[in-house]
């Protein structure tokens, strides 16, 4: 699945979000949204021209938005996987906070060559190309569930191209825990049913994903994913890898889709795993 499909899977969480199926959950009332953003441009001075733009001078614009339940309501542990989702920060204590050091990011901090000399803020974006972050985030609630979704892109402005990534995570609120992949099912061997996955069922090839470009190490069995996805019928089943993680840049994303009814077959899941996607024992 390639960048185009990433942004059309986005839209997809959102529409579900309307039209999720009614479940055994469903007198749990969705929490109220609270929407977190912020937009921060600074113009930096460096020692050196910067290649590309070919001067001393480099923009950069920063802004992330978060549709996502107010996060008093949600607990400690909640609170930090939400901020390593949405900034990848293990050490601010507060969504805000986080989110402040992301603003303040220039992109070049770990860059030895280009040193900055001086940095100061600016209304809007004055030179281009120039150094991009943004951050979106929205969430689906399904009964018991919240699901949470991350679009990521990056761009610095002597790079040959810029970078995107989508990240979700999965909150049970009667246990007020993140629901794991393991917590689902059992994940030894899972590499190689994905193999199969991509193999087997017409969904993924429909979509574009398939072993063709996968690294020569993953053609026979996948790394443990990045992370899954559930639909909004829990029929379906799905896992990801960001770009780089299982296959070069230039193919994008991969995605590896699974119905629950082809799926139970090939692993053992847990009596949470049945419980969530409604299946009964014995069956």
């Amino acid at each position: 699945m390639k960048r185009t499909a990433l942004i059309l899977m986005s839209a997809v969480v959102l529409f579900a979000a309307c039209n999720n199926q009614p479940t055994e959950n469903d007198e749990l009332s969705p929490l109220p949204l609270k929407v977190y953003k912020g937009n921060y441009c600074m113009e930096l001075t460096t020692g050196e021209n910067v290649p590309v733009i070919d001067s001393n001078v480099l923009d950069v614009q920063n802004e992330y938005n978060l549709a996502w339940p107010d996060m008093a309501l949600l607990g400690e542990e909640v609170q930090k996987e939400l901020i390593m989702l949405a900034f990848n920060d293990g050490e601010s204590s507060t969504l805000e906070d986080a989110g402040k050091k992301f603003l303040s990011h220039t992109w070049m901090e770990d860059d030895d060559y280009f040193q900055v000399l001086k940095s100061k803020r600016i209304d809007s974006v004055r030179v281009y190309p120039h150094n991009y972050a943004s951050v979106k985030g929205t969430v689906r609630q399904d009964g018991n569930l919240l699901h949470f979704s991350v679009n990521t892109e990056n761009n610095v402005a002597f790079a040959a191209h810029g970078t995107y990534g989508w990240n979700t995570l999965i909150v049970d609120r009667t246990s007020e825990k993140v629901v794991r992949l393991v917590d689902m099912m059992d994940t030894v061997g899972l590499g190689t049913v994905l193999i199969r996955a991509l193999n087997e069922l017409p969904v993924n090839k429909e979509n574009g994903n398939t072993t063709e470009c996968l690294f020569d190490e993953f053609k026979q069995s996948l790394p443990q994913p990045d992370g899954f996805y559930l639909d909004s019928t829990r029929s379906q089943l799905g896992v990801y890898y960001n770009i780089y993680n299982a296959q070069p840049y230039a193919c994008g994303m991969l995605f590896v889709d699974m119905p629950i009814d082809w799926l139970k077959n090939q692993v053992t899941l847990t009596a949470y795993g049945k419980e969530i996607l409604g299946i009964k024992e014995g069956k």
